[in-house]
C-alpha cells in the first residue's frame, strides 16, 4: 500500500495480512506501526515500511447496495459475529442462510432501546419502511462497522409518478365517461397515455383517499360535489413520494454521500479497530 501523511508519500508492505483487505472500507483511514527499510530492486532504492500492526480510527461502512444476493457476499464475514437489522417482513427469505452466529433482529418485532450495537457490525440487510425508522437505529449507538445491503424488489424511485397534470385529466376523464372500469380498461388506458398500469391504479387509490371517487368492484365513479383537498392530503401520495425520496437519498446516493448521511445520524463516539 501507499501511506500519505500530508504532501508525504511512503511505501508499505505487510507480510501474511492479504485477509485484512477485505476488512477495510474505502476511504477509510488507518494508522499503521512498523519497522522502516529500504526497498532495492533494479538499482533503485527506496524507503519502506514493514507493517507490523494496523488501527482504523473510525467506523467504516461497506457499501452492498444493489447486489442481487447480498448475503453470498456478506458469508465473506462469516467468522465475525454479526447484528443483523431486517426492517420488511416480506425480506424474511434472505435470512435463510446466514450463518449461525449472526443475530437477526426484525425492527417491527424488537424494542428498539434496547439493541446494544455500540462497537458491533451492524448489517442493514433491506431497506427500511422509512427515513426514520432508519434513524432510529442509527440513534442508538456507533456501531464499529455498517454493512449496507438495502435489498428491495420493487423501485419507487424509477416508477412513473403522476403530475398534477396527469391527475386533472384523468378526473376530467371521468368525468366525461362517468365511470371507469379498472379491471377491464386500465392496461388500454396505460398504452393509450404511455403511462404505466400502476400509475392508473395510483392515481385512482389517491382519489379514493381524498373521496374524490368511489371504487366498487373495481368500477371507479365521481363523488357528488367533493370537498376541495390536496393531493398531499392522500395518504397513498405520501408514502409515494416519501418511498421515491428515501430510495433517491439512501439507495441511489453515492459511497460518499450516504456514509456522511450515516455520520450525520449516528451519535458522536470514537472507535478503533485494530488488526
Amino acid at each position: 500500500m501507499s501511506i500519505k501523511h500530508g504532501d508525504a508519500i511512503l511505501d508499505g508492505i505487510g507480510f501474511r495480512m492479504g485477509d485484512k483487505y477485505s476488512e477495510i472500507a474505502p476511504l477509510s483511514k488507518a494508522s499503521l506501526v512498523g519497522q522502516l527499510s529500504i526497498n532495492e530492486w533494479n538499482g533503485h532504492s527506496k524507503p519502506q515500511l514493514i507493517i507490523e500492526d494496523m488501527k482504523v480510527d473510525e467506523w467504516q461502512l461497506f457499501d452492498y447496495r444493489g447486489e442481487n444476493d447480498p448475503v453470498r457476499r456478506l458469508n465473506l464475514f462469516s467468522h465475525q459475529e454479526m447484528d443483523v437489522i431486517l426492517f420488511r417482513k416480506e425480506s424474511e427469505g434472505l435470512i435463510k442462510q446466514i450463518p449461525s452466529n449472526w443475530y437477526v433482529h426484525r425492527f417491527q418485532e424488537v424494542n428498539i432501546s434496547n439493541l446494544e450495537l455500540h462497537n458491533k457490525n451492524v448489517v442493514f440487510l433491506d431497506l427500511p419502511e422509512s427515513k426514520e425508522q432508519f434513524k432510529q437505529i442509527l440513534g442508538l449507538a456507533r456501531p464499529s462497522r455498517v454493512y449496507l445491503c438495502f435489498y428491495h424488489e420493487k423501485d419507487h424511485f424509477f416508477e412513473m409518478m403522476p403530475t398534477r397534470e396527469h391527475f386533472k385529466w384523468f378526473y376530467a376523464f371521468i368525468y366525461k365517461r362517468k365511470l371507469f372500469d379498472l379491471n377491464r380498461h386500465a392496461g388500454d388506458l396505460a398504452k393509450h397515455k404511455g403511462w404505466t398500469k400502476e400509475a392508473v391504479h395510483f392515481i385512482c387509490q389517491v382519489f379514493f383517499d381524498l373521496d374524490f371517487v368511489k371504487i366498487n368492484n373495481g368500477v371507479v365513479t365521481l363523488v357528488d360535489s367533493p370537498a376541495k383537498k390536496d393531493l398531499t392530503e392522500s395518504v397513498t401520495y405520501r408514502q409515494q413520494v416519501e418511498q421515491s425520496e428515501m430510495e433517491n437519498e439512501l439507495y441511489y446516493s453515492s459511497y460518499e454521500e450516504v456514509k456522511a448521511w450515516i455520520d450525520q445520524n449516528m451519535p458522536e463516539t470514537n472507535l478503533v479497530e485494530i488488526y
